[in-house]
């Protein structure tokens, strides 16, 4: 009969119940592959597609662009994709339309932008010849227009002071009845200062996007670039300055416009915002986003956790003074490595936030990787990292992370140079961060828990693979019989069976109890 375990064994009993609790509890790196709920391809997927390269979420819906994109043969025309959830099945995002412009044209590059909000989209086409070479535009399309649940082209933008090499639709943005249109090359005789231009719904006329005002930045500079990223939410418009910045030095800058602000339908400037630790040539403004009264900026090449790692900066309205916005936290990854680029997209929605990392080295060589945050994890008013996200299938340079959008509990993030499809032709994953849904049945079965016998099972005999602790005899496999002589080996095997399952089959703990 079994007397006691031995001192040794009732440590090794101990170690079993510790390890099992943390594999259990703690996350771990490949946790987030849990997520995925679908990957996405163009239909009509070729070479240098680059489907991915921006993406946008609202609801149920998602817009991909893709300004590789050909069509009938013609180079670089571009092109964005309607994702629908649901579509072909539970948790499916199926491709309901491919969007192109109606004038579309060679190298137009529709597709390197697009925003939706409800049942509008805009896509821009930062290099279309309207009316001069590059001077750029962007289309407005609607859902159920030309038909029930087709998205049709409404109206195509253009600024009202449009010249060539402008790039216009560089950024565009959209937020009920506003959109705004980033030209971020904007400027008399090549300055390239920039502009971002409003437009509003039914201005001019039912169904009319009229342009209501031309934003540009109150300390505007030669070359501030500003307008190449541009964000709408409500009241409240940002618009990034990447080459703007302090004293003529080009740290980037970000600018917030609020509406009514110095008259009815103006968009007056209320905060020119820069990093708390600005450095020159970090990018600082390449990305924004904006929802409620919280803001963030991404700089892609801020170096303090690593050279080109990356940072994104959270503001907040009313933050120091009434309208004042000021940065309550800077963010970076907790495996931030040199040149991740992390802070090449960001996107929020409430209390989420999610910034993309082309380089990070996650799964693969320079895979990419996008990390999410949410508001107060960690203490109030933080903004904690919570789940690094990654592609399912990464691979060597699939650039994951170029662009995400996160709307609910629905991530989207695109990886331009994924290879499945063609070379380059790009992906789309799709992320649920409260994990897939569990599909239904009309009578579920109710079956009664199971008594478990713990019975010592044959010496030659174990139920889990992988390596285990010896408390006598020291590392042997899980499979491997007791010594001969050394009496019976008695396993704590449930215990290592929950153990090995936490871990996917990796490493299991089980303790030797000696029998007379």
């Amino acid at each position: 009969m079994i007397r006691s375990l031995s001192a040794t064994a009732k440590v090794g009993a101990l170690l079993v119940l510790v390890v099992a609790g943390m594999l259990l509890s703690s996350p771990r790196s490949e946790g987030a592959l849990l997520n995925q709920i679908k990957k996405v391809t163009a239909s009509d997927a070729h070479a240098s597609t680059i489907f991915g390269s921006s993406v946008a979420t609202d609801g149920n819906t998602a817009i991909v662009g893709a300004w590789g994109a050909r069509n009938g043969g013609v180079v670089r025309q571009g092109a964005a994709y309607i994702l629908q959830q649901d579509e072909g099945g539970l948790d499916n995002w199926g491709e309901t339309k491919k969007l192109t412009a109606s004038d579309a044209a060679n190298g137009d590059e529709f597709g390197l932008t697009v925003a939706i909000d409800g049942d509008t989209a805009i896509v821009g086409a930062h290099l279309a010849n309207a009316l001069y070479t590059d001077a750029g535009a962007a289309y407005i399309f609607q859902r159920n227009e030309g038909g029930q649940d087709n998205w049709g082209q409404v109206i195509k933008l253009t600024a009202s002071d449009a010249w060539e090499d402008d790039q216009f639709g560089k950024g565009v943005a959209i937020s009920g009845d506003i959109a705004i249109v980033g030209a971020r090359l904007k400027g008399a005789g090549g300055s390239n200062t920039g502009a971002a231009y409003v437009f509003q719904r039914d201005d001019g006329g039912v169904d009319n996007w009229g342009q209501i005002k031309k934003l540009t930045a109150s300390d505007a500079e030669l070359f501030d670039l500003f307008g190449a990223s541009v964000a709408v939410n409500g009241d409240t418009a940002v618009v990034g300055a990447l080459a703007g910045g302090v004293l003529g030095i080009d740290t980037g800058a970000v600018y917030v416009f609020k509406r009514d602000l110095g008259g009815a339908d103006n968009w007056g400037e209320v905060k020119k915002l820069t990093a708390s630790d600005a450095q020159p040539g970090v990018s600082f403004g390449e990305s924004v986003a904006v929802s409620g009264d919280t803001a963030i900026v991404g700089a892609e090449q801020e170096g303090g956790a690593g050279d080109f790692a990356g940072a994104a900066y959270v503001y907040e309205r009313d933050h120091g003074g009434a309208e004042n916005w000021g940065e309550v936290v800077k963010l970076t990854a907790s495996d931030a490595q040199d040149e991740d680029v992390f802070g090449k997209s960001v996107a929020i929605s409430d209390d989420t936030i999610v910034v993309g990392a082309i380089h990070q080295d996650a799964g693969a060589t320079n895979g990419g990787a996008a990390y999410t945050f949410r508001r107060n994890q960690g203490g109030a008013d933080s903004w904690g990292e919570v789940t690094k996200l990654t592609a399912s299938d990464a691979q060597f340079q699939d650039s994951f992370g170029s662009s995400v959008a996160v709307g609910g509990n629905i991530v989207v993030v695109g990886a331009i140079h994924e290879d499945s499809a063609a070379d380059n032709a790009g992906a789309a994953y799709v992320f649920d961060l409260l994990g897939p849904k569990i599909t239904p049945t009309s009578t579920p079965t109710v079956t009664p828990t199971p008594t478990i016998t713990l019975t010592p099972p044959p010496p030659t005999f174990n139920p889990v693979g992988g390596i285990a602790v010896d408390t006598d005899a020291g590392l042997r496999p899980l499979n491997e019989p007791g010594s001969q002589g050394r009496g019976t080996s008695v396993i704590a095997w449930a215990i290592a069976a929950v153990a090995s399952a936490a871990t996917l089959g990796g490493v299991a703990w089980y303790v030797r109890r000696r029998v007379s």
